[in-house]
């Protein structure tokens, strides 16, 4: 999982080397209202062998442009996924 984690950003452009995969998934934002989405994504990968989302980078280009508005609440989505799945999903 650890491998995951590690992303290849040049300090320059912001470009990211890395590739979505099976397992790595990049959203260029967060929103909140639509949790739904994530969680698609998170059931997909508690099927597997597990995934890592990054939030704030953007697509054609891969670029990291950070997360402008709402962040990603580890409470919100704690709570999101316990009331709509049986056993909950860990993240």
């Amino acid at each position: 999982m650890n491998e995951l984690l590690e992303l290849s950003v040049n300090s320059q452009t912001l470009r990211v080397t890395n590739r979505e995969s099976e397992r790595r998934e990049f959203k260029n934002l967060f929103d909140k209202e639509n949790l739904w989405k994530y969680a698609k994504t998170m059931v997909a990968f508690t099927n597997r062998d597990g995934g890592i989302i990054f939030f704030g980078i953007k697509d054609n280009p891969r670029e990291l442009i950070g997360i402008v508005g709402d962040k990603p609440d580890e409470l919100v989505f704690a709570n999101f996924l316990k009331e709509y799945f049986e056993p909950e999903i860990s993240f």
